[in-house]
């Protein structure tokens, strides 16, 4: 079901906030991560699993990139003018 143009939200999770089974999962990992060692296995498994290791790796990162990078689409339009620009003058 589509939501209706100009309607204000009422009731659900507020932007941001993980379910509760999400919520409960990540503590359950956490947990079981303090319990074999905490970064000490991390380092461990980087070193006996290097492919496994560095595919936890890439799913955490590109995560942290999306938040990171942000402007809006005046400083996109800018950015992109500037790059075209200094390309002609070359």
């Amino acid at each position: 079901m589509e939501f209706a143009t100009g309607k204000v939200k009422t009731g659900g999770r507020q932007k941001g906030v993980s379910n509760k089974i999400t919520h409960d999962v990540r503590e359950m990992l956490l947990s079981a991560l303090d319990a074999v060692g905490g970064q000490h296995y991390f380092i461990q498994q980087a070193h006996q699993n290097p492919k496994a290791f560095l595919a936890l790796v890439s799913k955490i990162i590109p995560q942290e990139s999306k938040t990171e990078v942000n402007i809006g689409l005046a400083e996109r339009v800018k950015a992109a003018k500037e790059i075209l620009n200094s390309e002609r003058n070359d």
